[in-house]
């Protein structure tokens, strides 16, 4: 240890190092002071009593920021790996959405209806089928209002 570190640490005596735990505990010291009492703490000086309530706040807190900062950065490591990894999924989706409807055009349209157990794949008459049955779907619906249909399902009258 340096000569002028000792001298450093001399020149303060024990009050002034309570002074500044209890200064610690109200949350009013400096930066500077709260590493200059830290280093006090790690000498032979400070070992009494007084100091040991401060030696494991301290200890306990340069734990913690030292847990919460490699949890941080193996957070982060964790984070830029998953954005990779949605951005080329995302990318996936987009290139392959658009070589299907690349190769998908009106001439590989597949036209089938079955009627009465027959195949029809005609694309004007299954087309024409498709528009006449959801004509009679509309047309059912639309002559049951809401309260007709709930009526119906809990038996209810009007």
């Amino acid at each position: 240890m340096s000569n002028d570190n000792k001298m450093e640490r001399n020149k303060y005596n024990t009050e002034y190092w309570l002074m500044l735990c209890d200064r610690y505990f109200d949350a009013t010291i400096t930066p500077e002071e709260e590493m200059l009492l830290a280093n006090f703490l790690t000498t032979p000086e400070s070992n009494i009593p007084e100091f040991n309530e401060i030696k494991a706040v301290m200890g306990y807190m340069a734990t913690g920021r030292a847990l919460y900062c490699q949890e941080t950065s193996k957070n982060s490591r964790v984070g830029i790996i998953t954005r990779w990894v949605a951005a080329a999924a995302i990318a996936l989706v987009v290139v392959t959405a658009g070589l299907l409807k690349a190769n998908r055009g009106s001439e590989g349209d597949i036209y089938i209806a079955y009627i009465d157990g027959n195949e029809y794949t005609d694309k004007d008459f299954v087309m024409q089928q498709m528009y006449n049955t959801m004509a009679r779907m509309s047309s059912c619906a639309s002559n049951n209002a809401v309260e007709e249909q709930l009526g119906a399902m809990f038996r209810v009258t009007n």
